[in-house]
């Protein structure tokens, strides 16, 4: 009879311990981007103006897992492109130039896409100062969006490559006083 009652007592406890439920739980999706959205109001400090490098790293892991754990979601092509910029930001120009090669690579029909390859080709010429990687990402990128907004400026790039600042800076002055000129 002892039995009886311990069993008796275990399934009433499950029962309400089901029966108490606060509500339909969140899908791992949902924790994810909620995870993700705190990381992402901690990066930016408007006080300072800067990035907290820590905070920038979390939220960057948890873009990575998302994407991993989600690739065919929606979100997943947007958190790439934000993890490269980030990257970016913090100085890591080799992790953003993997971000953006995973965006072009997997979701190479992304409105951001043609950004992301843009993009590539400025750090390996600004923050890497590989003007032979640059040049030919600049060509990759006219030759696969020839229609985008960025392939002007592309083609300047890739023009003016070899110049240094000085000799940009004089080139400018130069067509500044032209303009002025006429």
């Amino acid at each position: 009879m002892t039995k009886y009652y311990v069993w008796m007592a275990v399934g009433s406890f499950i029962f309400l311990s089901a029966c108490h439920s606060t509500g339909p739980k969140k899908s791992d999706r949902e924790l994810a981007i909620e995870k993700i959205t705190s990381f992402e109001k901690k990066v930016f400090n408007d006080s300072t103006s800067s990035y907290s490098h820590e905070h920038a790293l979390k939220v960057i892991g948890e873009y990575s897992k998302f994407v991993k754990d989600f690739p065919q979601d929606s979100l997943s092509p947007k958190y790439l492109y934000m993890s490269g910029q980030l990257s970016k930001s913090i100085n890591m120009p080799a992790d953003a130039i993997r971000k953006f090669q995973a965006l072009i690579t997997q979701y190479p029909d992304n409105r951001n896409a043609s950004k992301a390859l843009f993009l590539t080709g400025m750090i390996y010429e600004t923050e890497l100062k590989d003007t032979m990687m640059a040049r030919q990402v600049y060509t990759d990128f006219i030759v696969k969006y020839p229609n985008d907004d960025l392939v002007d400026d592309a083609k300047f790039l890739i023009q003016n490559l070899s110049l240094t600042d000085e000799q940009l800076i004089k080139m400018f002055e130069e067509k500044n006083k032209q303009t002025v000129q006429k």
